[in-house]
């Protein structure tokens, strides 16, 4: 049996679920309430980045691998769903 998984708005958002280590990387306070209830979660993660000390967020997979190895993805499981149903759906392979 297969299923679709429907990531919602943006795999950014799964980065922001965990804002307490992105606030320990980026050295500043980091507090998202839903993740994926923002409308441009790249948006949000590259001002965040700015704040830090200028850097951008050019959305690539790259950026996305480098900054979601910071990140727990248990974590961040337990604010964004998606992430969590995205992790449930690889334990049942």
């Amino acid at each position: 049996m297969s299923s679709i998984l429907v990531v919602r708005r943006a795999i950014e958002a799964w980065i922001l679920g965990d804002y307490e280590a992105l606030s320990r990387e980026l050295g500043i306070h980091v507090c998202v309430g839903d993740p994926e209830g923002v409308e441009d979660p790249a948006k949000i993660l590259d001002e965040y980045m700015m704040r830090s000390g200028g850097r951008r967020y050019v959305k690539s997979y790259e950026a996305a691998k480098n900054i979601a190895g910071i990140i727990d993805p248990v974590k961040a499981s337990q604010r964004v769903k998606s992430l969590r149903e995205f992790i449930e759906a690889l334990m049942d392979f």
